[in-house]
């Protein structure tokens, strides 16, 4: 159940990340690599891309950016 709550999480940011702006600094799924994203509790963390090419790791803590609104994933603000 918590792997398929963790693919869910992970799915549900994709769909929220990949909304303009569309430039590919600010465009999660053009500067980041897919197959590095992974959830662990609250954070998410993954491989993504410079506006000058250098991958970087990086994290997010997901209690800052998404919420859970009636069993419904969103973003606040």
């Amino acid at each position: 159940m918590r792997t398929l709550s963790a693919s869910l999480l992970v799915t549900g940011l994709v769909l929220l990340l990949l909304s303009p702006p569309a430039a590919a600094e600010f465009n999660f799924g053009a500067s980041c690599e897919m197959g590095t994203v992974k959830v662990s509790g609250r954070t998410m963390t993954g491989a993504c891309h410079t506006v000058s090419g250098e991958l970087v790791c990086s994290s997010l803590d997901l209690n800052g950016c998404v919420t859970n609104s009636n069993g419904q994933l969103e973003s606040p603000g």
